[in-house]
């Protein structure tokens, strides 16, 4: 469905349906080894998006991510068009993406963001989303989502106006976000950052050079994460001399 994002070199049994009953989000015990599948890809390809059902769509999951609690889930579910008809149809054209959040058992299966446009997101706590997307009526932008109702609200309006892979900071009471940037196209840097939600703050994290090698599938995105105690974040960068991590102590911006 999408170089970069799924396993090469294995056969995919489900290769030719569009919208499988056995595959999905599986739950297996780690003891055991005992797993069953609680949401499959059929279940959501059943539920119509705008009215329209995504049965003859090639429909897909991504970023499956648990609440803090462990309470609910959450998955893209991704769809695209096809070439046609056909046995030797393929997929086709830019994908579609709307938010589920799901109970653990696989029950209560609730469309938060129905968009069709939602990407980077993460659970602020066991009650909220926060997410890069674009509602309806509304310009793209993270939103922070009250799941399992309509309530939503801007996060960083016209201070994080760029997509990015957005956490919160640990033992900060949610006042900090780490987040990043994309390539910029003519310098090709990528800018991690720290945003401080109550004075509407950026903190700039420093500018990694991606050189151009380093696109499409074999693209390397920063994706900063926190350490436990929230002091430290660590990057991905080939700026210097290929793909390597790279730690950066935050420890006196949070403080």
């Amino acid at each position: 469905m999408r170089p970069g994002y799924g396993y090469v070199g294995l056969t995919d049994p489900c290769s030719q349906l569009r919208a499988p009953e056995d595959s999905g989000v599986w739950k297996m015990n780690m003891e055991t080894g005992e797993s069953e599948l609680i949401f499959s890809l059929a279940a959501a390809a059943r539920i119509d998006y705008k009215g329209k059902s995504l049965a003859d769509k090639w429909n897909y999951f991504n970023h499956l991510l648990v609440s803090p609690d462990s309470s609910r889930f959450i998955v893209l579910h991704r769809w695209r068009e096809s070439t046609g008809d056909g046995p030797d149809a393929e997929p086709a054209g830019r994908f579609t993406t709307r938010m589920f959040t799901v109970g653990m058992d696989g029950s209560d299966p609730y469309i938060l963001d129905p968009s069709g446009e939602t990407s980077h997101f993460i659970w602020r706590d066991p009650s909220h989303v926060c997410a890069w997307t674009k509602p309806t009526g509304k310009s793209s932008g993270f939103y922070l989502f009250r799941d399992q109702s309509d309530e939503v609200q801007t996060v960083g309006e016209g201070v994080m106006t760029k997509n990015g892979h957005n956490t919160y900071v640990p033992n900060t009471d949610n006042e900090w976000i780490l987040n990043d940037t994309y390539p910029q196209k003519e310098s090709r840097t990528q800018n991690p950052y720290l945003y401080h939600v109550p004075s509407n703050r950026v903190v700039s994290l420093g500018h990694f050079h991606s050189p151009p090698e380093y696109t499409g599938e074999w693209r390397c995105d920063t994706h900063p994460r926190n350490s436990n105690d929230g002091k430290s974040v660590v990057i991905d960068s080939p700026h210097n001399e290929g793909r390597q991590l790279h730690m950066i102590d935050i420890s006196e911006i949070v403080a």
